[in-house]
């Protein structure tokens, strides 16, 4: 699985393995790039997790400050250390932005709830609500709400739509940018500036109305295109089935889990539009003459998304999924559908990123010596012996190998319990939690015990730990 190609060739035994940090050592800033492009399907505790053995090296940097550096130490710094050193502080206070962005969101949205539901109830009349959905109802309902949130936006509508615009804009020369690295393009930047000058000629130099709200070309651009007000929308009923409405006696938790299952499913529908269009050899080839022919490509992207098409989809079943609910439920998820524009309206333009679709921040946990506490108190320097040597220490002993390969196993284990326990609505109890790490820690010791990976004293060692401190 690893080697398939040697294994094949029964060559395996011959191929020489080497840390693959030496290649690429900076996995962070890889992992913050996809957090873009892995939006979730269901509802998840999302969190990155990330390995740190010597979170104590700049406390070591700091007790050795006065001491003049050696020979070796200077080639030894310079070689070995500094190139596989990634620094992360600059991606942990992204994540932070980005955690503060999604809950500002969450409380600009909840503070609005209130007017929005009155004015919602007032375009459509209280008893609307006992009117049974079908997907041509829900369009006609969506299209007045939609209507009805940009005229009454008045002069704030226009920095909304140019919101919009230059969101969408930007993802689809994202797109392109892709698909198209024979371009040799720095950024999709340029891309994006042809795509405007483009929709301009094509009308959209302007977006709004004389009468208020948008145009007849801007309607049709955003109802082409506009692929995040969609999954925004969806987003915002995720977060209220999951968050908001588990609390409420008026509805079942049964009728919660089917209405949660239909709308990941509606909202899968958007999600792969991109990876339906971006598949096939067409696409890579309109992608790499965009510069030349923008419109092409605006054109086949139209044809391929066929949003308006999936929009059809959507409703029926998300008519489909309302009619099944209990009235309370029904008429929540319409308040809160029929709302989204007044929501949109008002928050867009107040967020840097267009992409923001997600109300829940991402947590941060690391693994290291200085958080797995339970068995053996203390830091890296007291506990693991690779880092002797410039981090080589375990390269030239089997017995400072296998201390470290156990002791890792175990922190692994002692903070994958309490990662698992922090994601609980409730505070486990204390003495649940360490139980639970108690059988991990015992479970791993009996396996090696049998596998003989490991030193059997050192084993004993540590399981007579575990058995007079975790208790």
């Amino acid at each position: 699985r690893i080697m398939p190609v040697h294994l094949r060739n029964s060559q395996s035994e011959n191929v020489s393995l080497i840390d693959g940090s030496v290649l690429v050592n900076k996995p962070f800033g890889s992992a913050m790039d996809a957090l873009a492009g892995r939006p979730v399907h269901r509802e998840v505790d999302r969190r990155f997790v990330y390995i740190d053995p010597r979170p104590d090296r700049f406390q070591s940097i700091k007790e050795e400050q006065g001491q003049p550096v050696g020979f070796f130490e200077a080639i030894f710094g310079s070689l070995s250390v500094i190139p596989r050193e990634q620094p992360i502080r600059e991606n942990l206070d992204a994540l932070d932005q980005q955690s503060r962005d999604a809950e500002r969101l969450g409380q600009i949205v909840e503070g609005l709830r209130p007017e929005v539901d009155r004015v919602v109830e007032k375009l459509f009349g209280r008893t609307f609500f006992l009117d049974r959905p079908t997907p041509k109802r829900l369009k006609s309902w969506r299209d007045k709400a939609q209507q009805a949130a940009a005229e009454s936006a008045g002069y704030a509508f226009h920095s909304y739509a140019q919101a919009k615009f230059a969101g969408i804009i930007e993802r689809l020369g994202t797109l392109a940018f892709k698909a198209a690295p024979g371009l040799a393009l720095p950024d999709c930047r340029a891309i994006s500036q042809e795509l405007r000058a483009e929709l301009g000629a094509r009308g959209l130099d302007t977006l709004s109305a004389k009468s208020g709200g948008a145009s007849e070309t801007a309607i049709e651009f955003f109802r082409t295109h506009d692929l995040g007000f969609r999954i925004r929308r969806l987003r915002l009923l995720t977060r209220r089935l999951t968050r908001e409405w588990q609390v409420d006696p008026e509805i079942p938790e049964d009728a919660l889990d089917l209405a949660r299952s239909e709308i990941y499913k509606i909202l899968s529908l958007y999600l792969e539009r991109d990876k339906h269009v971006a598949t096939g050899s067409d696409f890579a080839h309109l992608a790499n003459n965009v510069l030349a022919e923008p419109g092409r490509f605006l054109d086949f992207l139209a044809e391929r998304r066929a949003l308006p098409g999936v929009d059809n989809k959507a409703e029926g079943m998300l008519a489909e999924a309302l009619e099944q609910m209990p009235k309370p439920l029904r008429r929540r998820m319409l308040l809160t559908y029929l709302g989204f524009p007044f929501y949109d309206v008002t928050t867009l333009p107040l967020l840097r990123n267009e992409g923001l679709t997600e109300y829940d921040p991402v947590k941060v946990d690391r693994i290291s010596p200085n958080d797995a506490q339970s068995i053996r108190p203390g830091s890296t320097k007291f506990l693991l012996r690779g880092t002797e040597f410039y981090n080589f220490g375990a390269f030239f002993s089997r017995h400072y190998r296998e201390n470290d390969y156990i002791w890792g196993r175990l922190h692994g284990a002692e903070r994958m319990v309490d990662l698992i326990c922090s994601t609980l609505g409730t505070e486990l109890e204390h003495s649940r939690c360490v139980h639970f790490k108690r059988d991990a820690f015992l479970a791993i010791i009996d396996e090696e015990m049998e596998i003989g990976r490991v030193d059997k004293s050192l084993l004993e060692t540590i399981r007579a730990e575990i058995e007079q401190k975790v208790v």
